[in-house]
């Protein structure tokens, strides 16, 4: 019903000058009454003599169903990510930073747009960086899939004007796509 009006039309044109309909995202009804997400397309045709439409339809409703779920999902979770309390950071194989939270912005005190792309090294003392990088590495290369940093050694920061400050962290590592992400969740314990 939703699209009834503007089908009917275009299938009109279509037919008329004998070109296909590309495909599209329709919603259509069920002779039960509920609805259906569909793909459809047409195309012109001369059917006993006389212009016509032929029209295949696919049933999409499951993948609809899903993509809502999804953003529903993905809601949720930058709803979690932006409130946090405790910085959230996340990088790439080549660590570097890919996402990170608006804590993290404040706790190193660095806008989220320095912070995106920028190496997650930039973010603690030179001295500290060559284990880190080769910590990370073996992390990643490891069995485990979380852990958390600084029980056997502490973890500093550096915030953008030069400030180091300690860290609580823990890392955990995923695969997206084919690609490793790492992402570290930190807390300030300098009051601590």
């Amino acid at each position: 019903p939703d699209f009834r009006g503007g089908v009917a039309a275009e299938v009109d044109a279509a037919v008329t000058r004998g070109q296909t309909i590309a495909r599209q995202e329709q919603r259509f009804v069920r002779l039960d009454g509920q609805p259906v997400d569909v793909e459809v397309q047409g195309t012109a045709i001369v059917f006993s003599g006389a212009p016509a439409m032929i029209a295949s339809m696919r049933d999409i409703t499951p993948r609809k169903q899903a993509e809502a779920a999804l953003q529903r999902s993905e809601a949720r979770l930058q709803g979690i990510f932006a409130s946090a309390s405790d910085a959230i950071i996340t990088t790439d194989d080549s660590q570097r930073i890919v996402m990170a939270n608006p804590a993290a912005a404040t706790m190193f005190r660095c806008p989220l747009e320095r912070l995106i792309g920028a190496p997650i090294d930039s973010l603690m003392p030179e001295r500290s960086r060559s284990t880190h990088r080769r910590g990370v590495q073996e992390f990643g290369e490891g069995e485990t899939a979380a852990r958390h940093m600084g029980r056997t050694r502490d973890v500093t920061g550096l915030r953008a004007d030069g400030e180091e400050f300690p860290l609580d962290a823990a890392i955990s590592r995923v695969a997206v796509g084919g690609q490793r992400l790492f992402t570290v969740i930190l807390r300030d314990v300098s009051e601590r």
